[in-house]
């Protein structure tokens, strides 16, 4: 007989291998089964919504496990782009960058926000921690929203170039 432990290490392993068969899966035993969900959804709203205590119980469960766990999420979100990176690999980067921005140098205690992980869409090779503001105009200037992602620097070049011309009034 097989644990319970492994048998769950197993599917997990199992549908990290397998993410379109299982996204296919669930897809249809939604479809067949849409009414028997919603009716559960439905159910379980009736029965928890608006009782204040089992809200604040939440919510306090929720941020005693963040607080615990502070880079689980964020490695589960990484994990779901098809980013690969452990947090040692993460804590080691952000160690060598000295918790700042490698853009604009600011230092990570001094923003509102932790760094984010910025990586190439195209290869996924990961460039380093920048800061949100950051990593939004790289984003504003990575995504072609006829093409999908590009590649930033001819575009960088052009801005450059704009912006030290100079403008007569």
């Amino acid at each position: 007989m097989i644990s319970k432990e492994a048998r769950r290490k197993y599917d997990k392993e199992y549908n990290w291998k397998n993410k379109e068969k299982r996204r296919e899966y669930d897809r249809q035993y939604y479809w067949n089964n849409r009414e028997k969900i919603r009716e559960r959804s439905r159910k379980y709203y009736r029965n928890n919504a608006g009782d204040p205590e089992k809200e604040k119980a939440k919510k306090i469960k929720s941020k005693r496990y963040r607080e615990r766990h502070p880079m689980k999420g964020r490695l589960a979100n990484w994990r779901r782009e098809g980013i690969n990176i452990t947090i040692d690999s993460y804590k080691k980067m952000h160690n060598l960058q000295d918790g700042r921005c490698l853009i604009c140098k600011v230092k990570e205690s001094e923003l509102s926000a932790k760094l984010c992980l910025d990586h190439d869409h195209i290869d996924g090779y990961i460039r380093g921690l920048i800061c949100r503001r950051c990593n939004s105009v790289l984003g504003f200037i990575e995504k072609d929203h006829k093409k999908g992602f590009r590649d930033p620097l001819p575009i960088l070049k052009k801005m450059i170039g704009y912006l030290s011309k100079k403008i007569v009034k």
